[in-house]
């Protein structure tokens, strides 16, 4: 089983993001962070870190759980752990399209 780990912002309506990968996640934090017109810099000093810890991060690259969460806090995000495996709606909406493929 894999975790989804989804970035919800109440103010967006376009819905949570979601990444199952630490790049995808990097990602996803520099877009929220350019969004909110912060520099890694800012960001680094509301964290308590480096601005190079923030640019791993963005990278995709480890850094410590205490900074993923710190960061998330910084730009006001909150952290759903999901289970990645389909619902069973999904799975009968795969399977009725399978039948009329």
């Amino acid at each position: 089983m894999s975790i989804r780990v989804t970035i919800k912002n109440p103010d967006r309506p376009e819905g949570p993001k979601r990444a199952q990968d630490s790049g995808t996640f990097g990602q996803m934090v520099r877009k929220e962070r350019i969004a909110l017109g912060k520099t890694q810099d800012d960001l680094a000093h509301a964290v308590g870190t480096r601005r190079q810890t923030i640019a791993d991060l963005e990278r995709g690259k480890n850094v410590g759980s205490h900074i993923v969460f710190a960061t998330l806090g910084a730009l006001g995000k909150l952290v759903e752990i999901t289970d990645a495996r389909p619902d069973t709606e999904s799975m009968r909406k795969m399977l009725v399209g399978l039948d009329n493929g």
